[in-house]
């Protein structure tokens, strides 16, 4: 679960079906501003559509420290300087 939302309350709200706390929506918006950074930065590397393997992941980039400039030099480095930025 992505920011401790049920996957059908998010569904529902998506669809204009329920409505959620600003709170949640703040939560959500940072989610996939994470998100977004970290799966340019991994590429060409995909990450997990798993919700729990994602949770877990953001954990450990927030909790690390980790930035997005830090996973894309990793990558960087296994492919040497020849990876595409998409």
């Amino acid at each position: 679960m992505l920011c401790n939302i049920n996957p059908g309350t998010l569904s529902n709200s998506l669809r204009g079906l329920t409505r959620i706390s600003a709170e949640t929506e703040l939560a959500l918006a940072e989610t996939s501003l994470a998100l977004q950074e970290i799966a340019a930065a991994v590429a060409p590397f995909q990450l997990p559509n798993d919700a729990n393997l994602l949770s877990r992941l953001l954990e450990h980039v927030h909790e690390s420290g980790i930035t997005a400039e830090q996973i894309r030099e990793h990558v960087s480095a296994i492919f040497g300087s020849n990876v595409e930025q998409q």
